[in-house]
């Protein structure tokens, strides 16, 4: 996704780089473009990949958080586990809610495992299988889950909401025309198509 709002950016700068005349609507082009590069950039620079090792003859979990700039790594006691939790984020109304697995110290604290899923029955079996290794409790989770966001369903709601874009400005607007691509309403139109299609996906398909 970072590379992809990446690139995005770029052509959206690149296209509006060879207007000669600089209208209101070049101008919101490029700086969507600006903003989708620099949160490509961001998400790029800031990743980082968490890998959890379940070492039962030690009875303790070891965490290696791996980023661009250096590595973090640390270990925790099985005794020092309060649960192991399925924390969800989003909501079922958008359609998109993911799961993470979770682990909870005593005193409070949590932190990640570095293991998430758009499937809730995925993150909910690894976590039950988790937390019977440790011996503490399973929280979280619940419901039933929506079908996964597969690369299938999200490249085609992403080719989908660009077809429905381009049949609206045809039929609502004009001929098609290298404009139709600048302004501000093109991505509101495609990413607000791609949400609902996705979640239209996610739930018939």
């Amino acid at each position: 996704m970072a590379a992809g709002s990446l690139l995005v950016g770029l052509l959206f700068i690149w296209l509006t780089c060879r207007i000669p005349v600089q209208d209101s609507n070049t101008v919101a082009a490029m700086w969507l473009g600006v903003l989708l590069v620099g949160v490509g950039l961001a998400a790029m620079i800031w990743a980082e990949e968490v890998v959890t090792t379940v070492d039962p003859e030690q009875r303790v979990l070891r965490f290696d958080c791996r980023r661009r700039w250096g590595n973090v790594s640390m270990t925790v006691p099985f005794d020092d586990v309060a649960s192991v939790n399925v924390a969800r984020v989003g909501s079922r109304s958008d359609g998109t809610p993911s799961f993470w697995l979770q682990i909870e110290r005593v005193g409070g604290k949590a932190f990640s495992t570095g293991r998430w899923s758009l499937s809730e029955t995925e993150i909910r079996r690894m976590a039950e299988r988790l937390s019977a290794e440790i011996g503490c409790e399973c929280r979280g989770g619940g419901g039933m889950p929506l079908s996964p966001a597969s690369v299938g369903r999200v490249a085609t709601a992403a080719i989908g909401a660009v077809i429905l874009y381009a049949a609206w400005f045809r039929y609502s607007i004009g001929p098609w025309c290298p404009a139709m691509w600048f302004g501000t309403a093109p991505p509101a139109f495609i990413l607000t198509g791609f949400a609902l299609l996705l979640g239209l996906f996610r739930r018939f398909w």
